[in-house]
């Protein structure tokens, strides 16, 4: 069923998470755009942090991300999880509505965790399609999906496509990042985390 939006309420996942979680460890969840080796550099060093951990799932949609959440989140008590599942969804709008639910819940894992999730929005795919249609409707859905439950989205998807030529920042394979699409990835991620620690910051 739908969850509160009090779950989702960003100073009551703090405080869930005093005293439990590392404020110096952020874990990146997600597909094998999160599992590159240089991905979890680029985003330490976006972010400025001493430690980033990154669980990432070649194929993996997003059903395995919400049965799995518990323990690759859980492991490392972050302070945030940056979570990016959905490349390899179906783009349907059946799809689509049943990837909200499992991202809904992966992020509510997140939350009783005390961990704050941030969502993000995938990357464009392939060469052909300069709007990549199926992956900007899929994003407009998770960035309803985040405002409803009131929780940060970092827009990847939006930062990719600001970029004159996508053959730079992906792979010849259309799916996967050159790594100026990692350190592109990570830029967005620094977006939002910026804005989540100037939320915090005078919180003890």
């Amino acid at each position: 069923g739908h969850l509160p939006d009090a779950v989702f309420n960003k100073p009551g996942i703090f405080m869930r998470g005093k005293d439990k979680v590392r404020r110096d460890i952020v874990v990146c969840y997600g597909d094998s755009l999160t599992g590159a080796t240089v991905y979890p550099q680029e985003v330490m060093g976006a972010l400025g942090l001493k430690k980033v951990e990154a669980y990432g799932y070649a194929g993996m949609q997003t059903s395995f991300g919400r049965n799995h959440a518990a323990e690759n989140l859980g492991k490392d008590k972050p302070f945030s999880a940056l979570i990016l599942y959905g490349t390899n969804n179906s783009k349907s709008p059946e799809a689509v509505a049943m990837g909200m639910k499992d991202m809904e819940a992966l992020a509510a894992t997140a939350a009783e965790l005390g961990i704050l999730p941030i969502l993000g929005t995938i990357p464009p795919r392939g060469f052909t399609d300069p709007e990549s249609k199926p992956e900007a409707g899929y994003n407009a859905a998770l960035i309803e999906t985040c405002k409803r439950l009131k929780i940060p989205c970092a827009h990847l998807f939006e930062e990719y496509q600001r970029h004159k030529d996508r053959h730079d920042l992906i792979a010849g394979d259309g799916v996967h990042n050159t790594q100026a699409g990692m350190a592109t990835s990570a830029r967005a991620w620094k977006r939002v985390y910026d804005q989540v620690q100037f939320i915090l910051r005078d919180r003890p």
